[in-house]
């Protein structure tokens, strides 16, 4: 879990679940809401594109099985990803009913908002879909005059989009606080690309882009596997365009009914998001895996053989079976730490420092100390956090004599050690990087000058860069 000031609704809902529930706040992190219900949001989504209730299931199945049915625990991108889904279903039905639309205005400005409050980033996703189909249903309406026949559906829909322009840059806490300041350029995308190609298709073994930054690497297995998955899809976004074009009829495909204006419209926040995550150092593939399936389904689904679209759909679930079942064979998901564990360091860090103080770690743990000083001391924002860069990595492993002056404290969750970590870095810098698993340098780390061992259990180590009164 990332910073409650950037996600609201990320504290909110653990600490409503428990009191509702009754349920310990730490489990309510671990209830499986989204592996239980996510596959419902899909299904109206998919719905939406096809006319089968047969279709639509079968077409989900792959993307819950990539998309939520491997969560461990409450991730909040993941109830944006959740909520997404709800908001595009109830969009479509806001421009195809006239029968409570208001009310359809309402449900969907909510959605919104759940969006924006679980995960900024993705609300990125809903202003460039609608943004993009405002754009197409005006710009095409002289090929289909129908999109646009009634007047108050187009500007309620212009009002809207409006409206949540207005609510993303009126309070955008992550942007202003930080993307604003970033320094996104080309070079930085065609070397993010590069290295997500090499990693999905060519590399083996990690690559050493530059000091102690890396891409992970999966099992060669996994890594072939989704690289097929990755490619059904795409092929057939690529295909059957061309397709058309030979045919003469690629603008009726593209504009012919609302259908085919929302389809390309979905297509438009994948490429938003690579354009600027992939300036700033990062690949994300959530989108893709969210989304796309259904689109390339649909597509499929309309050319003259139906045996086409039902080959490949198999082909898909399939191949979403075999990833899931290596996943978990492979166990590549990082554990929680266990609530005595975790508690018993977060107290010995509220008996001995003050409120403020900063602690570096990675991104995983950060979430975790969230909760455990939400749980013990009802105090989430109890420390600053200091997540990892170049410079911070090469002073805790002794190989930059600097005195360590940005952090007070490092936390090593000794259960994370083979795994590598995120660093956002900070505003002026590039962001986005994969940095080496600790446990490379643990040795190092243990005996520089600099850091002393001033705590350890099972599962937690923690590094003062002073001395500190016991």
């Amino acid at each position: 879990m990332s910073s409650y000031k950037t996600l609201p609704l990320e504290a909110c809902f653990p600490i409503s679940t428990s009191l509702v529930t009754g349920i310990d706040i730490f489990d309510t992190v671990f209830l499986p809401i989204l592996p239980t219900i996510g596959i419902i949001p899909i299904f109206l989504l998919s719905r939406c594109f096809f006319d089968s209730d047969k279709d639509g299931i079968l077409v989900s199945i792959p993307i819950f099985l990539f998309v939520f049915a491997l969560l461990p625990h409450l991730v909040e991108y993941s109830m944006s990803q959740f909520f997404f889904c709800f908001f595009i279903y109830g969009f479509f039905k806001f421009s195809t009913t006239t029968k409570a639309r208001p009310k359809f205005f309402v449900i969907i400005l909510i959605l919104f908002l759940a969006i924006k409050f679980f995960g900024p980033p993705m609300e990125i996703w809903a202003l460039s879909f609608i943004f993009f189909f405002i754009i197409a249903t005006f710009a095409t309406a002289r090929y289909n005059a129908n999109l646009i026949r009634e007047n108050d559906l187009f500007y309620s829909q212009l009002t809207f989009t409006i409206l949540i322009f207005v609510i993303c840059f009126s309070y955008n806490p992550k942007f202003y606080g930080g993307l604003l300041y970033l320094n996104p350029t080309p070079d930085i995308f065609q070397e993010t690309l590069e290295r997500f190609l090499g990693n999905l298709i060519f590399s083996t073994s990690p690559v050493l882009w530059e000091p102690f930054v890396t891409s992970p690497v999966s099992p060669t297995p996994l890594r072939l596997t989704n690289t097929l998955y990755f490619i059904l899809i795409a092929l057939p976004l690529v295909l059957i365009p061309i397709y058309h074009i030979f045919h003469k009829r690629l603008v009726n495909f593209l504009i012919r009914d609302i259908r085919a204006i929302s389809a390309i419209s979905l297509l438009i926040p994948f490429v938003a998001e690579l354009i600027i995550y992939g300036s700033l150092g990062a690949m994300p593939m959530r989108y893709f895996l969210l989304v796309y399936p259904i689109i390339s389904m649909y597509w499929i689904s309309k050319l003259p053989s139906k045996k086409t679209f039902y080959a490949i759909l198999v082909c898909l679930i399939v191949i979403s079976c075999l990833s899931f079942a290596l996943h978990q064979r492979y166990d590549l998901y990082r554990k929680f730490p266990g609530e005595i564990s975790g508690q018993s360091m977060t107290g010995y860090l509220g008996d001995n420092t003050e409120r403020g103080i900063e602690l570096m770690t990675d991104h995983h743990t950060f979430g975790c100390l969230r909760i455990f000083f939400s749980e013990i001391f009802c105090d989430p924002s109890y420390f600053q956090i200091r997540l990892y860069n170049s410079d911070r990595y090469a002073k805790i492993v002794g190989m930059n004599e600097d005195e360590i002056k940005d952090f007070d404290y490092l936390i090593i969750n000794l259960g994370y050690l083979n795994f590598t970590t995120y660093g956002p870095g900070k505003p002026g810098e590039e962001s986005w990087k994969h940095f080496e698993p600790l446990g490379k340098y643990y040795s190092k780390i243990n005996s520089n000058s600099k850091l002393n061992n001033i705590y350890i259990n099972r599962e937690f180590a923690i590094y003062g860069t002073s001395a500190m009164e016991h």
